[in-house]
């Protein structure tokens, strides 16, 4: 299992890019988040507007864009 941050158009909902985040970064970010019984975030977590900049932060990544729709999403990854 892995995680990343996505970014979705709002307009057309095309993933534009994912920005792999590890299990450091979860651990640091979770707490941002109302997970529900979801604790390790394996479903898609909303990035609300008011966090941006606490995600960036923490995630060291670039500026996040105006018109996308972000998510931390959990991913299968191999073995």
């Amino acid at each position: 299992m892995g995680w990343q941050l996505a970014a979705y158009h709002s307009k057309d909902e095309w993933l534009r890019t994912a920005l792999p985040i590890t299990r450091d970064q979860l651990v640091r970010i979770r707490e941002m988040f109302d997970r529900g019984d979801d604790e390790w975030m394996v479903y898609c977590c909303e990035v609300k507007r008011e966090i941006w900049p606490r995600i960036i932060e923490t995630l060291g990544c670039p500026p996040l864009e105006e018109g996308l729709l972000y998510f931390v999403e959990g991913v299968a990854t191999d073995g």
